[in-house]
């Protein structure tokens, strides 16, 4: 009795013809074209696996940069703030001092010419031009 498989063939291919020359040729150049196809294939799912491990660790290293950008963005802000009331503080401590040594001018003017109250005018109006050219010296951008 006749395999299954070969009832199949015979019903669908008709009589088996016999090998012509040449044809053992084929059939290894076609065994050693599927055996190559099958070398790239695995290499093909290996270059695939590894492309997507690049692709894994790249979403990972944007995630960390993004957190860090946010940091950075979020201590910068702290930082301008902080410069902003820096600024503020040395505006006034100028005004302040400003206001002081014409003050003192104001009471030299009225006749008291303590050269105490001379002498104060003149270090209040050099230590305010100290710090304004030393503000001025070291701009925030």
């Amino acid at each position: 009795m006749k395999p299954f498989l070969s009832h199949v063939q015979a019903a669908l291919l008709g009589k088996p013809k016999p090998p012509k020359p040449g044809d053992e040729k084929k059939e290894k150049f076609r065994s050693e074209v599927l055996r190559r196809l099958g070398e790239l294939a695995v290499q093909i799912t290996g270059l695939a696996t590894t492309l997507n491990t690049v692709a894994q660790a790249q979403s990972v290293f944007a995630t960390q940069l993004a957190k860090q950008g946010a940091i950075m963005a979020a201590g910068l802000d702290e930082l301008t703030a902080e410069v902003t009331a820096i600024n503020g503080t040395v505006d006034s401590g100028i005004a302040l001092i400003e206001g002081l040594a014409t003050r003192i001018d104001e009471l030299i003017a009225l006749g008291n010419n303590d050269p105490a109250l001379v002498a104060l005018a003149s270090e209040l109006r050099a230590k305010k031009d100290a710090l304004a050219t030393a503000v001025a010296a070291h701009p925030v951008a």
